[in-house]
């Protein structure tokens, strides 16, 4: 069966019209560079928004006709935001699906809900992210995109596919950064040794049970 893309003109309209605005924002991942030319329909952008600018970005959305629909993990379906975390927003124009939220987030180990992650993370992704020129998108530093991608696949995806392992493998480098496990510390605690032996080792497949069963907190 032939795959079906969404055509780049309409990905690289939505960046230019993000780009436009002025509103704060940052690709959050980009698996496998689907985007711009390799990102199957029904699929979506995910994006991060600067909390301070949400209403615009709703009104920029509305006046640009993106229609706004139900999250399949929003409040709708019975999702819970914790720590004043602000609900996800899902947008559909045309066959393009755009996944926002507006703190960087995980899913919980409670049952149907989001936790931000540490808000010193949050916060630094502001300062630190950066344009990528080629793709005229503004993206997330190395080190934040480097500390996200390892809780998605321990806290959302319960697994290290090959697609992320190979992204992930990028950035092994920066575990020996100070910063680095600082902010792994904000989130797995006393773990974060046992993590980051286990990248340096390229262990990935031992790492979520270990974390699971780990009791050194």
């Amino acid at each position: 069966m032939k795959l079906m893309y969404i055509e780049r003109k309409k990905i690289d309209n939505f960046f230019k019209m993000m780009n436009q605005s002025k509103i704060r924002y940052v690709l959050i991942k980009n698996i496998g560079n689907e985007l711009p030319n390799q990102l199957k329909k029904n699929k979506d952008i995910d994006i991060l928004v600067h909390p301070e600018d949400k209403r615009i970005f709703k009104i920029l959305m509305k006046q640009n006709k993106y229609l706004r629909i139900l999250h399949p993990y929003g409040k709708e379906q019975g999702w819970t935001f914790l720590y004043q975390m602000d609900e996800c927003y899902m947008f559909c124009k045309e066959g393009l699906y755009v996944d926002v939220c507006f703190q960087l987030c995980c899913k919980s180990l409670m049952p149907k809900s989001w936790i931000p992650l540490d808000a010193s993370i949050n916060i630094s992704i502001w300062g630190n992210r950066y344009f990528d020129q080629r793709e005229s998108w503004y993206v997330m530093d190395d080190q934040n995109l480097f500390v996200y991608l390892l809780v998605r696949c321990i806290f959302d995806k319960k697994e290290f596919s090959p697609k992320y392992i190979k992204e992930i493998d990028k950035y092994t480098f920066l575990t020996r950064e100070q910063g680095t496990t600082e902010k792994l510390s904000k989130i797995f605690f006393k773990y974060t040794p046992h993590l980051l032996e286990k990248l340096d080792k390229k262990q990935y497949n031992q790492i979520l049970q270990q974390y699971i069963s780990f009791v050194g907190y």
